[in-house]
C-alpha cells in the first residue's frame, strides 16, 4: 500500500494511455483511504468499548453479584491477498480449550447473491450484545457498512484496471 502502480520502468506502459495508469494509481490512493477511514472507525470503537467493559468490571468488582455484563464483540481488519476486510468477532471471557493464536470467533458476514458484496443484519447482533454494546455496534456498523461497499468496488475496478493493462502490454509484447 502507499505504492504507485507503476511496475517497472516507464518503458513496460509505452504505447499505454497514460490515463488509465493514473486512473490505477488514483484508485490505489482511495482505496488506502478507505482502509484508513475503516481502521480509524475501528480504533474509536475498541477506545469505547473498553473504556466502558472496564467501568463495567469496576462496578462487578464492587457489588456483590458476579452477574457478567462486560461486551465481548468488537470489529477488526483482516487484510487477505491484499484486500482489505471489515469483520466483527466474539471475544469470549471464560475461553476454554486449546488456546491458539485467534482469540475470537468471526462472526460470518452475510452475502448480497447479486453484487457479491457483505454486509451484517442487526439480528446478527441483536442476540448475543448487550444493550450497551448494541448501541456502539450499530453506530460503527452504519460508518463501516458504506466504506465495505465502496472499498469492494474500488477494489474491482483496480483488478479489473490492472488486467487490462497486463493485457496491453502482452499485446505490446507480441508485436
Amino acid at each position: 500500500m502507499g505504492q504507485d502502480v507503476t511496475l517497472g520502468s516507464n518503458e513496460e506502459y509505452y504505447g499505454t494511455p497514460s490515463v488509465i495508469v493514473d486512473a490505477l494509481n488514483t484508485l490505489s490512493n482511495e482505496y488506502e483511504n478507505i482502509i484508513f477511514e475503516m481502521e480509524g472507525i475501528v480504533d474509536h470503537y475498541w477506545i469505547a468499548w473498553r473504556q466502558k467493559n472496564n467501568e463495567l468490571k469496576a462496578m462487578r468488582m464492587r457489588s456483590t453479584t458476579s452477574v457478567y455484563v462486560e461486551g465481548s464483540i468488537a470489529p477488526h481488519i483482516v487484510m487477505r491477498h491484499g484486500k482489505a476486510y471489515a469483520e466483527w468477532q466474539i471475544f469470549n471471557p471464560g475461553r476454554t480449550g486449546k488456546k491458539s493464536r485467534r482469540w475470537g470467533k468471526r462472526i460470518n458476514p452475510k452475502r448480497n447473491k447479486v453484487t457479491k458484496t457483505v454486509f451484517y443484519r442487526d439480528e446478527q447482533f441483536q442476540n448475543i450484545a448487550k444493550d450497551w454494546e448494541f448501541e456502539l455496534i450499530l453506530k460503527a456498523e452504519s460508518q463501516l457498512s458504506p466504506l465495505r461497499y465502496s472499498a469492494e468496488y474500488i477494489y474491482k475496478a483496480r483488478s479489473d484496471i490492472q488486467q487490462l493493462l497486463k493485457s496491453i502490454v502482452r499485446k505490446g509484447d507480441n508485436k
